[in-house]
């Protein structure tokens, strides 16, 4: 988010922990792509997983993120992000869900229905107190942020404590809670979460939310507003899509059902289970039969990929907004300093009209360049690719991306050998390519 409110996206400082905290585990800090047309699709990723423990950190070239369901199934799964989901390795969980399978389903959608039904079904592996310890610490994590932010704004305006009392002080930070709950607001909301789960939920965790507003809170100016508003906030961390560097993980489901007559594309977003709901949102992607041709798909670290396929950086754009702003600024000084009065305020507003369209479309015309002379070029390519040319292509695209952070010193979050699949209606899963068995590009 552009906004300084948006406090679920910046970077936080804790003064300290709960005891009951679960220490920081690993994260498959990854970078995958999925490109599908009517023949068939393909997915890559890379090996790279960074385990941190305290200030240790240590990263590994040997995990697995993509997840064969078996034979009898057209179907993988891939996995970015948090490497456990409330204390369960993700691969372990997909292995004992996959014992749970008895016969393909008819349609991808049933895959990632069947698994998310038996997530919220496993209450023995995610018992009331794993349930209470993970919400405390997500809940806790959001208003330490807004605490930081709130701290940083008192910071800036020289707002000393023995102000904080004053009744203008207060209306400030009420201020900056009303941002805050409007952001939230225009957040979506998970799948099947919704504002009267909140609610009813919201009675039973109260002291909790009580014991969490009082820690966090208990050295910024607060009154009963204020306290109202914390509520409310923390109502609608219950059910609103909210972004965690700590639990985030994806699935992307990927190939076929028995009734899949092209290519589906599902990934799903975790974070973790509170009241036996599991807190997860989904989107999804597919071939259309009769006009889309080709599809592609990024999870994770993708800016060394879009890059090269759009043929800009997204910041390019930014600064030619901001330079022709700048530009129009100046013109209008001129104007307003060398212009008579009689006709400075007509050509000002031409200039602020003629000023808001310019600058407004510079984006769109990045996009349109981009479009016609790269972006709709390689996807009309793609759509009439066989299949081994698809894998070749994914390949070399998760390669670009790490070959940006070794060649520029960026941490190694993405690295390691790169392992490609195929799938296809008629072979169903076939490695293209994987570190435990060789190039296999050759066979297929």
């Amino acid at each position: 988010m552009n906004s300084d409110l948006s406090f679920s996206q910046k970077t936080f400082s804790k003064r300290t922990k709960f005891s009951n905290f679960p220490p920081k585990k690993g994260r498959a800090l990854t970078s995958q792509i999925v490109l599908m047309n009517k023949i068939g699709l393909a997915v890559a990723s890379d090996s790279s997983l960074t385990m941190v423990r305290g200030d240790n950190r240590r990263t590994y070239a040997s995990a697995e993120k993509i997840f064969p369901i078996g034979s009898d199934h057209k179907v993988a799964i891939l996995h970015s992000g948090a490497v456990e989901f409330m204390d369960h390795p993700y691969e372990v969980l997909l292995t004992e869900w996959k014992k749970s399978l008895q016969r393909p389903f008819s349609t991808l959608d049933d895959y990632v229905e069947s698994f998310c039904d038996w997530l919220t079904h496993r209450q023995d592996l995610f018992p009331e107190s794993s349930q209470a310890t993970f919400l405390e610490d997500f809940m806790t994590q959001y208003l330490l942020e807004v605490r930081s932010t709130i701290l940083k704004e008192l910071n800036q305006a020289e707002i000393k404590k023995d102000d904080w009392t004053n009744a203008d002080v207060l209306e400030k930070v009420n201020a900056l809670l009303d941002s805050d709950i409007k952001y939230l607001d225009q957040l979506d909301d998970l799948k099947d979460l919704n504002e009267k789960w909140a609610e009813n939920r919201y009675q039973s965790i109260l002291p909790a939310i009580h014991a969490a507003i009082e820690y966090v809170f208990d050295d910024v100016p607060r009154d009963v507003v204020s306290d109202m508003k914390y509520e409310a906030i923390t109502k609608r961390i219950l059910h609103k899509r909210i972004f965690s560097r700590k639990y985030d993980s994806r699935l992307a489901f990927v190939g076929y059902g028995e009734k899949n007559l092209y290519p589906r594309h599902i990934w799903i977003d975790f974070q973790g289970v509170v009241g036996d709901r599991v807190r997860h949102a989904l989107d999804a992607d597919s071939i259309d039969p009769d006009s889309r041709g080709s599809s592609v798909i990024t999870h994770a670290q993708d800016e060394a990929i879009h890059t090269f396929l759009r043929a800009y950086h997204f910041s390019f754009s930014n600064i030619a907004r901001n330079y022709q702003d700048e530009s129009f600024e100046l013109m209008k000084k001129i104007v307003s300093e060398q212009l008579e009065e009689s006709h400075r305020d007509s050509v000002l507003e031409q200039f602020e009209k003629l000023q808001e369209e310019r600058i407004s479309g510079v984006m769109d015309e990045f996009e349109k360049s981009s479009s016609a002379n790269f972006v709709d070029p390689f996807t009309s390519t793609l759509s009439g690719l066989p299949s081994a040319s698809l894998g070749k292509m994914a390949e070399n695209l998760i390669e670009l991306q790490i070959l940006r952070q070794s060649s520029q010193a960026i941490q190694d979050t993405v690295g390691g050998p790169v392992d490609v699949a195929i799938i296809t209606l008629e072979k169903g899963f076939q490695w293209f390519r994987h570190k435990s068995l060789g190039d296999l590009r050759v066979i297929i």
